[in-house]
């Protein structure tokens, strides 16, 4: 056996004498190989991780609070609507409405013309409908949606 142990030693790169203790196992140095580089650490690159993942765990963690808060306020207008992935993603479109123009045109021979932004409340609204919620219920569910996703709009 401290034959075999002595060739793997010599196979591995170790130097030095094989050590033999009154137990079984065999032991031999190995040389241990650490270039400089890796012994300098940037300081700065643990820092940088650390404050990384705590930014990205505050966004995860606020992100499911405004998830929750929303839900709230439909549970407490007796709102209990659809799958919370497409009521989300509904509430969201309310607030890409605000960026849209709020102004209409008239023409004298076709009437007047909706605003963009008039347009896309009554595309989410008849949207709404389709999940079975009321005229009010839909203006309802905005209010909530501007509530908590886009509230420096105003709406």
């Amino acid at each position: 056996m401290v034959g075999q142990v002595a060739k793997h030693c010599a196979a591995a790169g170790g130097r030095g004498p094989l050590r033999e203790s009154s137990q079984v196992s065999s032991t031999c140095e190995l040389p241990v190989l650490v270039s400089n580089s890796t012994m300098a650490v940037d300081p700065f690159r643990p820092v940088v991780a650390a404050a990384a993942a705590t930014l990205l765990a505050a966004a995860v963690a606020h992100a499911d609070t405004r998830d929750d808060q929303f839900f709230g306020l439909l549970a407490n207008d007796g709102l209990n609507v659809g799958p919370p992935d497409q009521m989300i993603a509904l509430a969201h479109q309310r607030c890409d409405a605000d960026g849209l123009s709020r102004q209409g045109w008239y023409n004298f021979r076709f009437g007047g013309q909706p605003s963009q932004f008039n347009v896309a409340i009554s595309n989410l609204s008849v949207k709404l409908q389709s999940h079975g919620l009321t005229p009010d219920q839909a203006v309802q569910f905005m209010r909530d949606a501007v509530a908590v996703y886009c509230p420096d709009t105003g709406g």
